[in-house]
């Protein structure tokens, strides 16, 4: 519908033929896309022989084309992203372009570009990113039995203090986890490593690990608690599970890792078989 705006020649033309040809105003309205009133005016002035009143007002400060072109400098890379209204307004003004910030931010949004608050998503190297995607692959034909078979684990540090202060990005709906849209964290302040492991059962215990992760203190928490917990699990879902380390810290000898022994339950060794 193009309710609101000002009719072209190529529409009042249509207007005008069907008339002629004995539709309603109702139907020409409908098949136009325009309000009732609109053709009653056009039609008027075509009886009248004279030329429809043009809309009077401030014209755009933008047009079409200028829009687009804000849209793309603003959302051009990461730094483009983080510029706030004050800076983007700068450089309308050294073009001699006389623009308010506001103007500003309701082109962006018409064009579905919001400030947001980035996401805080832990920084991840490009070969991580590939195992990540790799490991998604493999695993794309699997079903939800087949994940309900997994006892997966992981190890974690955790920081006191979340850090603050990202600003804000320009993004559209779909961008939220965007490269360019996040707020990449690293370990800061003071931090404490836990380990933890859940299953499609539920969750299991979380273990703080105090000192230096050494093969013993690892082999000590698989042995107290990722047994106990996964035959608990399996129990539960009467079934042998899987236990899967998403990622370790170090490649426990044999005689240090509790699953090299036969287990009464099955178990999945080896290196992380899932991404971190």
């Amino acid at each position: 519908m193009c309710r609101g705006k000002e009719l072209t020649e190529n529409q009042r033309g249509g207007i005008i033929i069907a008339k002629k040809l004995g539709h309603t105003h109702t139907e020409i309205s409908e098949a136009v896309g325009c309000s009732r009133s609109s053709v009653i005016r056009v039609l008027e002035a075509h009886e009248l022989k004279k030329s429809p009143k043009k809309r009077t007002g401030r014209p755009p400060i933008l047009n079409k084309s200028a829009c687009n072109r804000l849209k793309v400098s603003v959302t051009r890379n990461k730094r483009s992203r983080r510029k706030t209204l004050s800076s983007i307004r700068l450089t309308y003004l050294k073009k001699n372009v006389s623009i308010s910030t506001r103007t500003i931010s309701k082109e962006l949004a018409k064009q579905g570009v919001h400030s947001r608050v980035p996401r805080c998503k832990p920084l991840i190297s490009e070969d991580n990113k590939a195992k990540r995607f790799s490991w998604a692959l493999a695993h794309e034909h699997w079903n939800i039995e087949d994940f309900k078979k997994i006892m997966w684990s992981d190890e974690s540090t955790y920081t006191q203090f979340q850090t603050s202060g990202f600003g804000r990005v320009w993004r559209e709906p779909g961008e939220e986890f965007h490269e360019d849209c996040i707020a990449a964290t690293v370990k800061k302040s003071l931090s404490r490593m836990f380990w933890g492991c859940f299953s499609w059962v539920g969750l299991g215990p979380l273990i703080p690990l105090i000192g230096r992760v050494t093969g013993e203190v690892y082999r000590d928490v698989l042995e107290e608690y990722a047994i106990p917990t996964v035959k608990l699990h399996a129990k539960k879902v009467k079934k042998n599970l899987f236990f899967r380390r998403i990622m370790l810290p170090f490649t426990p000898r044999r005689s240090q890792d509790p699953f090299s022994s036969p287990q009464k339950l099955s178990f999945s060794l080896g290196r992380p078989k899932a991404p971190t």
